[in-house]
């Protein structure tokens, strides 16, 4: 179009009328005035937006930088324990805040996968912290956990970092052994005394039943330490004699001798099974002392007069005298004399 307008203007200049001619002039030259400005405003404009190029050329050269420490910030995230055990460790109290649980709710739901496969993380801490947030999160939403994402759990009561250990069994007396607290009142409480066969007997033979299904045979010991600070019942000699002087556990006797020795082992001791791994302190405290003394001689209590009836019960198993035989090291033999003056 502006070919045809200037062609026009053109033909029109050279025009014999003059007032085509002064006309046709006029218009070429206000045409030509304008397109300079046109072409002024386009070179600024070209000039501005070389500029404004420059600078995102720069500006993105020094974002690559940050964009390099936001890699290397994404890398720590995945990477470095301690960042997966402040996460886990801040979502540990939320739990106990009732008026957040409904939101907590669909955070549970969607995160629930992971948060079950951290259990197994490579770092100890991470993996304890782990059990004890899905000990909270059964406790205020039991039905979100199905058996397969307790599974893992269960199993690392065997494992070799006691922490870890204990935090899984805490879990299981949570999940598994739900009576474990009225069973406290059942465990014998004075010298001599008897605890009766009722929400004890029945955890009993679901720990028994726990172990079997396990298939982790000869591993009594790390069962009894996972259990043995959590849940009394461990320490429920009396139960455990009934158990094996009746018919209730026929098919389980074995097991439950292994547990009986177990228990009765490390209460007298109080040292964890070979190769889990614990943190290394010094002599007993007070306390401590005074706790062994006294699990050892409410053991002999109940053992020494329970012991030569286990042995007329089983003197044609050789497994089962083999175990029960070694009773005795752990007994006050003081008490065993005493009571053979007694008599």
């Amino acid at each position: 179009m502006m070919d045809s307008v200037i062609q026009l203007l053109t033909g029109l200049a050279d025009s014999q009328v003059r007032a085509f001619r002064h006309t046709a002039t006029f218009a070429a030259m206000k045409i030509s005035s304008a397109l300079v400005d046109v072409t002024l405003e386009l070179v600024s404009v070209k000039d501005r937006n070389a500029k404004q190029l420059e600078a995102e050329k720069a500006r993105l050269k020094q974002s690559s930088g940050t964009n390099e420490k936001l890699d290397v910030l994404i890398q720590k995230k995945n990477e470095v324990p301690d960042v997966r055990l402040k996460c886990i460790s801040a979502l540990l109290p939320l739990y106990d805040k009732q008026d957040v649980l409904v939101k907590l709710e669909l955070f549970t739901n969607k995160f629930k996968d992971r948060l079950v496969s951290m259990v197994l993380d490579k770092d100890n801490e991470v993996g304890m912290k782990t059990c004890q947030l899905l000990t909270s999160i059964y406790r205020v939403f039991p039905s979100l956990l199905q058996l397969k994402d307790c599974v893992p759990i269960y199993e690392l009561v065997y494992s070799n970092h006691r922490g870890l250990a204990v935090a899984a069994g805490e879990f299981l007396n949570t999940k598994v052994f739900q009576h474990s607290h009225r069973g406290r009142t059942a465990t014998t409480t004075s010298s001599g005394g008897r605890s009766g066969m009722g929400d004890n007997a029945k955890l009993i033979q679901d720990l028994i039943q726990f172990y079997i299904e396990g298939e982790c045979h000869d591993h009594a010991t790390y069962l009894v330490d996972a259990l043995i600070d959590t849940n009394p019942m461990i320490k429920d000699w009396q139960t455990m004699v009934d158990l094996l002087l009746s018919d209730e556990v026929e098919s389980a006797e074995s097991q439950l001798i292994e547990v009986l020795v177990c228990s009765v082992r490390q209460a007298a001791t109080g040292e964890p099974p070979v190769g889990r791994s614990v943190v290394k302190r010094g002599a007993p405290s007070t306390k401590e002392s005074r706790t062994l003394l006294e699990d050892r001689t409410r053991l002999s209590e109940v053992l020494i007069p329970a012991l030569p009836k286990l042995l007329q019960k089983f003197i044609a198993d050789r497994d089962k005298v083999a175990n029960l035989i070694s009773l005795p090291l752990n007994f006050q033999l003081d008490m065993y004399m005493a009571g053979r003056l007694e008599n």
